[in-house]
């Protein structure tokens, strides 16, 4: 029987991109539990901490939580 499509992984490696899925998926749900619980909506303040995120300097990485967007 021939098989079409990529080739099936060994199950080590399946597992091992399920759990990191699910920890992608439970460190969003947890961004977004917290803007709620800090009266921020999540949808305005996650694109503008995570898209310049890459650029900021790290000895300023402060600016960018969550508590000091509260402020503003």
């Amino acid at each position: 029987m021939l098989r079409c499509g990529p080739p099936k992984l060994p199950l080590v490696h399946r597992t091992a991109f399920k759990l990191l899925r699910m920890n992608v998926t439970l460190f969003g749900y947890t961004l977004i539990e917290a803007a709620k619980i800090n009266n921020v909506d999540p949808q305005a303040w996650m694109p503008e901490v995570l898209d310049p995120i890459a650029d900021h300097k790290i000895t300023r990485l402060d600016e960018l939580v969550l508590w000091r967007y509260a402020q503003l």
